[in-house]
């Protein structure tokens, strides 16, 4: 599930952010979505899982990503 910090909102294991003047650093890992107040920072794209373990037929969802980061400019 999704978790509210502050101004940021995401799933990730692990979320760190630092505000600089106008700019956002933030770094996250195994998430799928992070926001910083309305702004979507990142979100991964929808994709099909075709290899099901129960033999279902392909799914539609979206992948957790590794971990990502960067520098992004604060819009005023």
């Amino acid at each position: 599930g999704k978790v509210t910090y502050g101004p940021l909102e995401s799933d990730a294991n692990l979320l760190f952010a630092s505000v600089r003047g106008e700019e956002l650093y933030w770094a996250a890992s195994n998430m799928i979505k992070v926001k910083y107040k309305d702004h979507l920072l990142h979100q991964s794209l929808e994709m099909s899982f075709g290899l099901q373990p129960d033999g279902a037929p392909p799914r539609d969802n979206r992948a957790k990503w590794r971990c990502w980061e960067e520098t992004t400019k604060l819009k005023k």
